[in-house]
């Protein structure tokens, strides 16, 4: 699924993921390998807001955050895309299996054990 997911965008000429690297680094080192460019940031409202930027100059634009709080920091500019019809696609990254089942509270979670 990941190799598609940047497989497409390499297709239609987007040239640039923007990510911020926690739960999706194994999608993340999937990037480069479709011949795309990651660009960093330790914040999904910048990566959302970048993305943004980076479309209008483009044709579309590509996005990955972690679940939960990330995917919902990144909200506010996923809201203002839509609302303007700018085309960007968000990837959100999640917890492997073995992580969801070791019991252990990981970054991002609400700390109730939960991950739907």
């Amino acid at each position: 699924v990941g190799d598609y997911l940047f497989r497409r965008p390499k297709e239609i000429e987007v040239g640039t993921v923007f990510g911020v690297p926690n739960y999706d680094l194994a999608l993340l080192d999937l990037i480069p390998t479709e011949g795309l460019a990651r660009n960093g940031s330790s914040n999904e409202l910048a990566v959302a807001y970048s993305a943004d930027g980076f479309v209008r100059n483009k044709a579309f634009g590509v996005l990955v955050t972690t679940f939960s709080r990330g995917e919902l920091n990144a909200l506010c500019g996923i809201g203002g895309e839509n609302c303007e019809f700018v085309p960007v696609l968000h990837i959100g990254g999640y917890p492997a299996v073995a992580a969801q089942k070791s019991g252990q509270i990981p970054n991002h979670t609400m700390g109730d054990g939960k991950y739907e």
